[in-house]
């Protein structure tokens, strides 16, 4: 996969819609007025369960947390990762223009 197609990943998980080829794919996401018009399917919530043992006063403590896990539609996940990749290079252009060697950060 080359630095420009880096956003496509075959999804192959369960959902509404059903996965779609790398160039179904680059003709929905690359065409503005074709994802102003596409219908983004709800999200699949699927919480997981996860345990974690933590030390407090020289004791085993575990926990459990829900985690909830979230899947987009196949077509929908394309459309957010590509436009996550395009807005994440535009933010990275500008913040090298404006001193992008510094770390900014707040306690």
């Amino acid at each position: 996969m080359d630095e420009q197609q880096s956003w496509y990943r075959r999804r192959s998980y369960a959902h509404f819609d059903r996965p779609i080829s790398e160039s179904q794919a680059t003709t929905l996401v690359t065409n503005p007025d074709r994802v102003s018009r596409h219908a983004f399917w709800p999200v699949i919530l699927n919480p997981k369960k996860s345990i974690s043992i933590k030390s407090e006063n020289g004791r085993r403590v575990w926990q459990t947390k829900i985690r909830p896990i979230v899947y987009a539609a196949h077509s929908d996940a394309h459309v957010y990762s590509y436009y996550a990749q395009s807005l994440g290079r535009l933010l990275e252009k500008r913040y090298a223009s404006s001193g992008g060697g510094h770390v900014l950060g707040k306690v």
